[in-house]
């Protein structure tokens, strides 16, 4: 559902309707209500000037606008029946601007959708998935090279003999000119590709892997593409699927009370981003800076909104004012070590090279970038699209993956976490004090620091965290109060907050 909502985003049916265009995540209440709020503060402000402190005012401005504008497209993920305010605020079908919403729910008549206007997407069959491989050219780079000396009926013969006479093409008929060296290795080139992927693609084994593996999901097989299409060092398919036999540690796995023997998506998913991450990490090959930062990238934004961290939350940082609060030392005393990494030579210094590691990142402007096109080249990170200014987007499964995998489960993974507790110290300050003219990019921040906020409230052991939590969050609690005007929502978090602080301080 999620290729598709993107597949109809691109459309130019749809990026000619310009106007206001917006993804917005329904799976919470609280949160659609303050996305739809930020929204219109942000991009049609006028719509809800007169509502700044009452949030259900500005709900009903918003409806009101929705039915009478046509210039306007939702893109609304996870909705439910229990979703009320997305079906309160949309106007009858056929009126106002358009709307596509996924949901895991069969909507039926009781909802606002005719059912000319609803798609069932039914699971990929074993066939569509290797159609979707065949779709990235996953094998431009690992394909072998012709024979020396192979003439054109051997070319031929050997596709024959491989099951892919398809694949054969003859030189063009040039009124008897013969065909120009740089044409024949073009063509020849082509042939060996689509010959090696036939082959690949052709092999019952990968047909078993998967729709017995993996199930079938198009996220883990699209996974797979990109780790064989980037990573010409891992061979083939065969290679790949020993590569998940010795990767899979089920026992780790089953930490949701889900049976991953049992639950293919979930098995798959899983190994799928732990062998990408092995292979951005450098695999059996040396390290480099930007794997490094790749890798402290990802697991920074675990920890923030899986669509909508903005790059200025990351970007601007300066490495002397983020090692002055991870540590009581001046970043001049430290200095680098072998391997990319960083060593302190003052005794009193409490950071870990893994703090100043991810810290080197924020600072540097072109590291983040260029880890930022990696991330997207191993498919564990999607373009946010052109002047969104995010990040970019990772599907929700990936995210909670690369979160259990870089922070929760690893050596190191508290220092990600301080890292990105100071990112929202520095950048998210909002007050009582705050000017009404720096609300919108405090807003911008907001889905971060409640990403951040819901992870940290839920964690068993809170203790040693609970002061930036409590403050950050408080700071948030303010924003609602005061600039959305959503006293509820303000009430709400303040007793998470209290909860959470009753739980960890002794």
């Amino acid at each position: 559902k999620d290729t598709v909502m993107a597949e109809v985003a691109h459309r130019p049916e749809l990026l000619a309707i310009g106007g206001l265009q917006a993804w917005l995540q329904a799976s919470s209440e609280e949160v659609l209500r303050r996305q739809l709020i930020e929204l219109f503060k942000t991009h049609q402000p006028t719509v809800v000037v007169a509502c700044d402190n009452d949030a259900a005012a500005a709900i009903v401005a918003i409806k009101a606008w929705l039915a009478t504008e046509t210039g306007w497209v939702l893109f609304v993920e996870d909705a439910s029946r229990a979703s009320a305010t997305l079906w309160d605020v949309l106007p009858p079908a056929g009126v106002g601007g358009r709307v596509l919403i996924t949901s895991t729910a069969t909507l039926d008549s009781e909802y606002p959708a005719p059912p000319e206007s609803r798609l069932g997407l039914a699971p990929f069959a074993t066939a569509e998935s290797i159609e979707l491989l065949r779709k990235m050219s996953i094998f431009g780079k690992s394909a072998p090279t012709a024979p020396v000396g192979e003439t054109e009926a051997e070319l031929q013969q050997r596709c024959v003999a491989s099951g892919a006479t398809d694949c054969y093409l003859p030189p063009p008929d040039a009124g008897g000119v013969e065909e120009k060296p740089t044409a024949r290795r073009v063509r020849r080139k082509g042939i060996e590709t689509a010959l090696h992927t036939a082959v690949e693609l052709g092999r019952p084994e990968l047909a078993t892997f998967l729709g017995e593996t993996i199930g079938n999901l198009p996220l883990s097989v699209a996974l797979c593409g990109h780790l064989l299409r980037v990573d010409a060092s891992l061979g083939g398919v065969m290679a790949l699927i020993e590569r998940f036999r010795r990767t899979a540690d089920l026992a780790e796995m089953d930490q949701d009370g889900r049976n991953p023997r049992l639950d293919r998506h979930y098995y798959g998913l899983y190994v799928s981003v732990v062998i990408n991450l092995d292979r951005l990490r450098g695999g059996d090959l040396t390290s480099t800076p930007d794997r490094e930062a790749a890798v402290a990238l990802l697991a920074a934004v675990s920890l923030l909104h899986h669509a909508q961290t903005p790059m200025s939350l990351l970007k601007g940082h300066t490495i002397e004012g983020l090692s002055q609060r991870l540590s009581p030392c001046l970043s001049t005393v430290c200095r680098a070590a072998p391997g990319g990494t960083t060593q302190c030579l003052s005794p009193t210094c409490a950071a870990t090279s893994r703090e100043r590691q991810v810290a080197a990142v924020m600072a540097d402007s072109a590291l983040l970038d260029r880890a930022r096109t990696l991330c997207i080249e191993y498919g564990l990170l999607q373009p946010g699209g052109v002047g969104s200014g995010v990040v970019g987007v990772v599907h929700q499964l990936v995210h909670r993956c690369l979160r259990r995998e870089l922070v929760e489960r690893v050596v190191g993974g508290g220092a990600v976490v301080r890292v990105v507790e100071h990112l929202l110290q520095n950048r998210f300050d909002f007050d009582q004090s705050t000017p009404p003219s720096q609300w919108a990019e405090h807003r911008l921040m907001t889905p971060c620091v409640q990403a951040w906020g819901d992870w940290m409230l839920g964690r068993e052991d809170g203790r040693g965290a609970h002061h930036v939590a409590s403050n950050v969050l408080s700071r948030l609690r303010s924003m609602l109060h005061n600039a959305d005007g959503d006293a509820a929502a303000a009430a709400h978090l303040e007793f998470r907050v209290l909860t959470f602080l009753r739980r960890v301080l002794p």
